[in-house]
């Protein structure tokens, strides 16, 4: 027969192993979170890096690099990024700076306009908004997935007075 005070012991134990695993996984998590602000302080501080380059030619200085101003297909990724987390946070106003920012240098980024004109779609900015598609989307579309595309209809939708398509709606605010 087992004692009481062997069934104590395994009890205090099993008690002390939960509280360390408890511990640990705390810890752990901690350890994520910082990893997760370390990581998107250095994509703000790269993206920033590259929107001051993009700012200073935009205003006729010379920028103080000799690197190509273009983002790489990275960059892209990382900027779509950051934008993503600055709409999700409601920061639109850091949103617009970093996507305009992004396309004045990388005019050729459909992705990056469609996080601005999402923007000014949050905004309420209707004319900002097809000005961002009429000049950067539509051209490109054919790089946009199926799934954006999608998303910037139903935003056209719902600024249009008669719910018309993207394509639709652009060409009548080109003719107004």
């Amino acid at each position: 027969m087992i004692a009481i005070e062997h069934v104590l012991a395994g009890l205090a134990v099993i008690f002390a192993i939960g509280i360390a695993a408890a511990v640990v996984a705390h810890w752990w998590g901690r350890q994520q979170v910082q990893k997760e602000v370390r990581a998107e302080k250095d994509l703000r501080a790269a993206v920033s890096q590259k929107a001051a380059v993009s700012a200073m030619a935009g205003d006729g200085s010379k920028p103080v690099t000799d690197e190509d101003d273009t983002l790489t297909q990275s960059g892209v990724i990382a900027v779509n990024s950051l934008l993503e987390r600055l709409i999700e946070s409601g920061d639109l106003g850091t949103a617009e700076l970093w996507a305009k920012n992004a396309l004045r240098s990388n005019p050729d980024q459909p992705s990056v306009a469609a996080r601005l004109a999402e923007v000014h779609y949050r905004n309420g900015n209707r004319r900002e908004f097809f000005d961002v598609l009429s000049r950067y989307v539509l051209p490109q579309r054919q790089k946009l997935d199926a799934q954006v595309w999608s998303e910037l209809e139903r935003m056209t939708k719902e600024f249009s007075p008669a719910k018309k398509s993207v394509v639709t709606e652009l060409n009548r605010a080109a003719r107004a």
